[in-house]
């Protein structure tokens, strides 16, 4: 028997032991199965194992992942008609997308509302009673790109700051910490200056995973071209970063509002920073003096 069939043997019997230690081992567990191409998230939910549901996604399970293209149906799918509270529970905390759509244009909402009023009500009460930081998370939902979160996540007003003699402008919104400034000092002569870079939402596996690039924006219609020369255009000011020409506000769960993506920067001194006849407009030309502090989701 493969290692796949292993896995997903190991899922449909709540094993979590064996799981792990197949995934460790290298199995990645997103492969598709079955008559209805299930994932092995899939099977630990429709067979009720919620301690393999949690293991499976800390150990990179994809949690919206679609089952065979005929159905569409992502793990909330199943769990709202073949699971229990608990499970779904799980799957939302973990940022389950609870407005995808099936293969028939439902989600699980609309789906738990024609299986059971009790259940609908449930999966509304829990995306209802989310904190700003918990919606923040869920549009944070790839494993590619939770696994660059730390801890100390939180909201914040707008406001003016100063770092490494710099003012920067922050916006109300949700700052979601990365594990790339993690380690270097920013409380001394390096490090310590902050800047914004707004970006749409398909740009955020490659940056977290490669980190900002040198660039020309010739497309982006907040710097009208790239006017300034090549490098990682930012700015000290958040509200002007948010204002990328690309980026798209997306909703937060429980009424909450919607944000746009923009990214909280480090730049290691003011040596690396090459400024504007806008004031709004930094070039930073040296991708290395550059790293990802924070993502920050910014109310429109």
């Amino acid at each position: 028997m493969s290692d796949v069939d292993l896995l997903v043997r190991a899922s449909i019997a709540g094993d979590c032991t064996e799981a792990v230690r197949l995934i460790v081992a290298g199995t990645v567990p997103n492969f598709q199965q079955g008559t209805y191409g299930r994932t092995p998230l899939h099977e630990a939910v429709v067979h009720g194992h919620r301690d393999m549901v949690v293991s499976l996604i800390t150990h990179g399970a994809d949690i919206n992942a679609p089952n065979a293209a005929a159905h569409c149906w992502t793990p909330l799918h199943e769990a709202v008609v073949h699971a229990g509270d608990a499970i779904v529970a799980v799957l939302i905390a973990h940022g389950a997308d609870a407005s995808a759509k099936n293969a028939d244009g439902h989600t699980p909402l609309e789906l738990a509302q024609t299986k059971s009023t009790t259940h609908a009500a449930a999966l509304q009460s829990l995306l209802q009673s989310c904190t700003p930081i918990d919606a923040g998370l869920r549009l944070i939902v790839g494993a590619n790109q939770r696994k660059w979160l730390r801890d100390g996540h939180y909201t914040t007003g707008s406001g003016v700051a100063r770092g490494g003699g710099e003012p920067f402008h922050y916006e109300r919104g949700i700052v979601l910490n990365t594990t790339h400034s993690h380690g270097k000092d920013t409380t001394g002569s390096e490090w310590s200056i902050v800047a914004y870079h707004g970006t749409d939402w398909c740009n955020l596996d490659s940056i977290l995973e490669n980190g900002l690039k040198v660039g020309n924006p010739t497309e982006c219609l907040t710097f009208k071209g790239a006017v300034h020369g090549a490098g990682v255009y930012c700015s000290p000011e958040q509200s002007y970063a948010k204002l990328y020409s690309r980026g798209t506000p997306r909703k937060l769960d429980g009424g909450h509002g919607a944000v746009r993506l923009v990214l909280g920067l480090r730049i290691r001194n003011r040596l690396a920073i090459t400024k504007t006849s806008n004031s709004q407009i930094w070039v930073v030309r040296n991708a290395a003096d550059i790293v990802v502090q924070d993502i920050n989701l910014t109310f429109e």
